[in-house]
């Protein structure tokens, strides 16, 4: 049996009904923002009211115009247990970074990350941790995305990606049947994703070692099969779990999560979409693509 804190300071949870005595779990979460002190606030003040866990918060920060006001913003967490700020945007490339900085200081057996731009259901981590504890062959878990504020080409994009079920098989016969609010899928992006840390170090080992290839596709052209390591993006996080650890990926459909950077990012001529272009966010991807180990 574990045992965890009881919940303290918890007052607004308290005016809404929840009792003093809800037991919180140690909850480690990697958190990347960028550019905009209001949607990392935002973002940062929904993981505080996500309810059953007691969030230690471990910043990435992308380098921005407004680092300053962000570092501020960071600091004056209480909950902040770790900060490194990039010298620029380094898009997905941060994601191994961080994960070699910060899982030696972390001792607990889950570890979530997600990017610091949206907003949760209260209920998601408990939920998450939930399934975890009770199925030991689901490998990661995430958080479905709203479609609301989602429009054009990302839209279908995500709708195909939730599409894009794995079917239960005897490898993850208890996990593939876990609960009707999850879908077996093989794409999510990194939005309240949990795994075990033994997996994310195992992870991030293959990507720098390149000692295994398993089926995937291209860099840049995901209609196309290949085999080849992986890169630390969810085009390859979610099937890695299933085809090399062996162990199931679900996303959660309970409470979906919303996006606060479409609010951003639907106008063009946005502060956030020029600084986006202008920052050379896109070819970040295509440089990370192009030479994983320059980073």
């Amino acid at each position: 049996m574990k045992s965890y804190k009881l919940m303290k300071n918890r007052t607004n949870k308290e005016s809404r009904g929840w009792s003093k005595d809800e037991i919180e779990r140690p909850f480690p979460v990697l958190v990347l923002g960028w550019l905009e002190p209001d949607i990392i606030k935002r973002s940062l003040n929904s993981i505080n009211e996500l309810v059953g866990v007691d969030p230690r918060i471990y910043f990435i920060e992308q380098k921005s115009k407004n680092s300053d006001i962000i570092k501020e913003l960071i600091l004056s967490t209480s909950n902040i247990k770790g900060y490194i700020q990039m010298k620029e945007n380094w898009a997905a490339a941060s994601w191994k970074i961080a994960m070699e900085h910060f899982l030696p200081q972390i001792e607990d057996e889950f570890i979530t990350i997600t990017d610091g731009d949206y907003v949760w259901d209260s209920f998601s981590m408990d939920y998450q941790y939930n399934k975890l504890e009770a199925h030991s062959d689901i490998g990661i878990i995430s958080q479905k995305r709203s479609l609301l504020g989602m429009a054009g080409h990302w839209k279908s994009m995500v709708m195909k990606g939730y599409s894009t079920a794995v079917k239960p098989d005897e490898r993850n016969a208890e996990a593939a049947w876990a609960d009707e609010g999850m879908t077996r899928s093989n794409f999510n992006g990194m939005n309240l994703t949990t795994a075990r840390k033994k997996d994310w170090e195992e992870y991030v080992d293959v990507i720098n070692t390149k000692r295994v290839s398993f089926a995937t596709s291209r860099i840049g052209e995901p209609w196309i099969p290949e085999h080849r390591p992986p890169l630390f993006w969810d085009v390859d996080l979610y099937p890695f779990f299933e085809n090399v650890f062996n162990k199931s990926s679900f996303v959660v459909e309970k409470g979906l999560s919303y996006h606060i950077a479409d609010e951003y990012e639907n106008d063009p001529e946005s502060q956030y979409s020029i600084e986006k272009r202008e920052c050379g966010y896109h070819s970040h991807w295509r440089d990370y693509q192009d030479d994983p180990d320059f980073y």
